[in-house]
């Protein structure tokens, strides 16, 4: 039997038959911080996965603990307060009845079971599969994977489907239709043979693919609003018919529906929703408005709340609905087209949330005749941040901004202001902070609102940078709380505001300020080479007036390398004189041209091939944080070869490899064995490796190259000439990957498997190199350290060398 005694100090101690086999000595946060400890329960190793979470009442101490256990003979619990241990069942399955129909009167049931741990019983409990009350479709006993079972259903009509085993039961309503039934399948038949078909763009295909996806779901779903669903059915086969004949009916289509492109990140079909006012003319030029969803929200519900009608006033709705499907009100048109990004649901924007943005902005652009001068940016909470950051980090993109209601500045986050930092983490605080960009608005109005009881700190924050540095901006804080979507955006009320602006596209004046290689460019300037990655550059660009004939260069903060493109701009003929004021040197250059200026060792600018920095330097694309990953696809390599550490590298990998640490992200990364083919081929992208050089076979290769300058020893990570030792020492880093310069490899590895599993307590916000020790648990799902001390952290120098 297995025992586990909690402790009044608040240790567990965890033992097998009578003997000790593990100790857990840190405080009760540490404990309670979703700790999970491998042990082994018999000849063979298995793995025990124990969460334990603590509650306290006023003046006493209860204690719970839930166990997920691979054995399935039970546990004995042992806490203060209790005379006997009480009995939990080991065995944590999961069933999940999914539904996808065969023929228009044939449904295949498909029952999907998983447990936890990685040994699964042998004797597992019978089940019978039952389609309402009498008829059996199934029996069997529970295994691992899925099982399928097909039933022939008759009458149209919903049918509940119900699975039993032992004490547990699971159902599921599934809602026929042949008619429906033969539609979707015959939607299939076509959509399978548009697929590599030139005439029809990839972009259609896809809304065609994940409209039909959608509608599969929903059927199975059984959801009660029928006539709707019948009709989204009978348009996603017209839709399919019409690609048939060689016409792109979508592009046709008006009103609001979904549309859909194929995700570089995870091979997902990654959904948007549209409106295309009744008024839009492929003649001529249409404004573009992206809005941007707060958390938890849906795209067709923020449809509907950017276009005024989070409450349809006009057909007496009392409030919105989470769900749209036929409350969908007829939206009004305002003279635009708009698209609300699902950017994986709460990515807040960040990562690839900001790139889906930048993607669907392109999509629309290819399918509908946009006025690139303006597209606007607006969104409310969540989307209300992402507007902030995305609006300046690159604001060559929008003709004006619309945040409304949220946060502006990370360093207004209670979390972040009221504790210390380390100097790298006020590094990576003003990298993330949108306050830092505010430089980059010169053309880019912006209108707050946000509510007087919402505490308006964030909206205040940025408006102040504006007002000081003299950019167009309207602040409006009403006497409202946190929803002021209505008030916002009722009547196409900031819509129009938003549309009296025009984007400037070669504006004579440029000023552009990063933080990042991620964000170099705006209009036609571009910052190459920074020259200290670790603060602010900042390029200030005129064209001087009058004769148009010169341009003034008035600040060169922190950089090494810039391009100006001349091609586009209206100049006078002949040479152009350049005037470096900050270097008090001037260039003659042809006035179209496209002019590269850097510096070097001595401080000396001069025109040159190329402003990028040197191979083998940080640079766009491979330049860290440890995070900067997360702007690319990648895949998580789990490593195998030790017994021991593979299932702490496997629950770490699946954890990662949806993010789930940020808050509910709708993505998923490809998950790799170490020991697979696959993952030799995967070896020159962009990787991230569990488990040290004795568990995971690419990572030995990775450090065969010696081109990382780290090393494992049994007791021990080695960092350059500095050696880590003591009890479970982990590392978590990225570097230019060695089989590709141009990929990232990122390793989490201890010298133990707790010391990998204790990567799962570091914060967000990390720099290049980080190694650790067992003294970071006592906290989870944090942004900074707070009050836990590393080992070591920094970043590595211009040229991926540690500092001094």
């Amino acid at each position: 039997s297995t025992v586990l005694k909690l402790g009044a100090d608040g240790a567990l101690q965890v033992y097998l038959n009578g003997r000790l086999l593990l100790t857990h000595e840190r405080s009760y946060k540490a404990l309670w911080d979703n700790c999970r400890v491998p042990l082994e329960l018999t000849p063979g190793r298995h793995t025990l996965l124990i969460k334990t979470s603590r509650k306290k009442k006023q003046r006493g101490r209860t204690w719970n603990l839930f166990a997920r256990l691979s054995d399935y003979n039970g546990v004995e619990l042992e806490l203060p307060g209790l005379k006997d241990g009480g009995r939990l069942n080991a065995m944590a399955a999961s069933v999940k009845i999914g539904v996808h129909s065969v023929s228009p009167g044939d449904y295949r049931f498909q029952v999907e079971t998983s447990f936890e741990g990685s040994h699964v019983p042998n004797a597992f409990p019978e089940f019978k599969l039952s389609q309402g009350r009498k008829k059996l479709i199934g029996e069997g006993r529970l295994k691992p994977g899925k099982q399928s079972f097909t039933s022939t259903l008759e009458k149209t009509g919903r049918y509940k489907l119900k699975l039993r085993a032992k004490d547990q039961k699971w159902e599921h309503v599934v809602l026929h239709n042949g008619g429906w039934n033969q539609k979707i399948i015959e939607t299939q038949t076509l959509l399978n043979q548009l697929r590599g078909n030139s005439e029809i763009t990839p972009a259609a295909i896809e809304t065609l693919e994940y409209n039909l996806q959608r509608n599969k779901r929903l059927l199975f779903e059984a959801i009660p609003e029928t006539k709707w669903l019948g009709r989204q059915i009978t348009r996603t086969l017209h839709w399919a018919k019409s690609m048939a004949d060689g016409h792109d009916a979508i592009s046709q289509q008006r009103g609001d529906f979904y549309r859909a492109y194929r995700s570089s990140f995870d091979g997902n079909l990654q959904h948007y929703s549209v409106h295309i006012p009744p008024s839009y003319d492929r003649r001529k030029r249409q404004a573009l408005v992206i809005g941007l969803h707060g958390i938890g929200s849906g795209t067709h519900y923020t449809l509907r709340r950017v276009l005024g009608k989070d409450r349809d006033y006009e057909n007496k709705e009392i409030g919105g609905k989470a769900l749209i499907r036929t409350n969908m009100p007829r939206l009004p048109d305002y003279g635009v087209i708009t698209a609300c990004p699902w950017s994986y649901h709460n990515s807040a924007y960040w990562f690839y949330g900001e790139m889906d943005i930048l993607r669907i902005i392109e999509e629309m652009k290819a399918a509908y005749r946009i006025d690139p001068n303006r597209v606007y940016l607006t969104g409310l909470s969540l989307g209300g941040l992402g507007t902030y950051h995305v609006g300046h980090h690159y604001p060559d993109q929008f003709a004006a901004l619309g945040p409304l209601g949220g946060f502006s500045s990370i360093k207004l986050y209670r979390q972040i202001g009221q504790h210390p930092k380390k100097w790298w983490e006020k590094v990576l605080i003003e990298q993330r902070d949108a306050t830092t960009y505010a430089e980059n608005g010169r053309h880019t109005p912006m209108k707050v609102v946000h509510g007087a009881q919402d505490g308006p700190r964030h909206a205040r924050a940025m408006t102040k940078r504006y007002e000081a540095l003299g950019y167009k901006h309207e602040l409006d804080i009403p006497e409202l709380g946190h929803d002021v979507w209505q008030y916002s955006y009722g009547r196409g009320a900031l819509i129009r505001w938003m549309k009296k602006y025009k984007r400037p596209e070669f504006p004579d004046r440029v000023t552009f300020k990063t933080h990042s290689y991620r964000y170099t460019k705006a209009y036609w300037t571009q910052i190459n080479w920074i020259n200290n990655y670790q603060q602010a550059a900042i390029l200030d660009v005129q064209v001087a007036k009058p004769g148009r004939h010169r341009i003034q260069v008035n600040k060169l903060d922190n950089i090494r390398g810039f391009t100006l493109d001349l091609t586009q701009l209206k100049l006078a003929d002949g040479d152009i004189d350049i005037h470096l004021a900050p270097a008090k040197k001037s260039f003659a250059v042809a006035s179209a041209t496209r002019v590269h200026f850097q510096k070097n060792n001595n401080g000396h600018w001069s025109i040159a091939p190329s402003s990028s920095p040197p191979r083998g330097y940080k640079h766009a694309g491979v330049s860290g944080p440890l995070d900067d990953i997360m702007f690319a696809p990648h895949t998580f390599i789990i490593g195998t070869q030790d017994p021991e550490q593979r299932s702490v590298n496997t629950l770490l990998a699946h954890e990662d490899a949806g993010y789930l640490r940020h808050r509910n992200h709708d993505i998923f990364f490809p998950l790799l064995l170490d020991s697979s083919p696959a993952a030799d081929k995967a070896l020159k992208g962009n990787i991230v490796l569990y488990g040290n050089p004795s568990s995971n076979r690419l990572l030995k290769k990775v450090l065969a190259t010696g081109k990382l300058p780290i090393r494992f020893e049994r007791d021990a990570i080695i960092v350059g000439k500095k050696r880590y030792s003591g009890k479970d020492v982990g590392i978590k880093m990225i570097f230019p990957n060695p089989f590709n310069p141009n990929s990232y490899v990122v390793i989490v590895a201890g010298t133990t498997w707790r010391g990998t599993l204790l990567s799962r307590h570091l914060p967000r916000h990390l720099p290049d190199i980080v190694v650790y020790d067992q003294q970071i648990d006592s906290r989870y799902l944090e942004r900074i350290l707070i009050d836990r001390p590393v080992l070591y952290a920094d970043f590595f120098t211009q040229d991926w060398k540690l500092p001094n």
